[in-house]
């Protein structure tokens, strides 16, 4: 760090067209988002939010979705339930291949470590 704070990296010029690019599209999807839930709390969406804002939109699509949400989330559990078990176990046999596989090289790279000393040895008795 510098004295005057964190230290600032050049960037290069396609960086900051690719952070452009990003935040174009981030607006371009969650604007619509907005302006569909302004309409919802507007009482006249045409005459804007100085007809002021209410919450009944919200009420009548909860009383007609509200089935299916807790479906949905219920359909999300059970499917989190069979999955988190299998992902559990498998990660496990991910971290056994892994440690035989770290132990194999260890043992090999032990073994050379062995084979060049008594190289080394024998050069030194002759």
């Amino acid at each position: 760090m510098h004295e005057d704070g964190p230290e600032v990296k050049n960037r290069s010029p396609a960086f900051y067209v690719q952070l452009l690019l990003t935040l174009l599209l981030c607006a371009f999807l969650i604007l619509p988002v907005i302006q569909s839930i302004l309409a919802g709390l507007t009482v006249n969406y045409l005459i804007g939010l100085r007809s002021g804002l209410t919450v009944q939109w919200f009420r009548k699509v909860w009383d007609l979705y509200r089935d299916s949400i807790f479906r949905s989330i219920g359909i999300g559990l059970g499917c989190l339930g069979c999955t988190l078990p299998v992902e559990i176990e498998s990660s496990r046999e991910i971290d056994l291949v892994l440690a035989h596989r770290a132990c194999v090289e260890d043992n090999g790279a032990r073994r050379r470590l062995v084979k060049q000393q008594e190289l080394e040895g024998m050069i030194a008795a002759m």
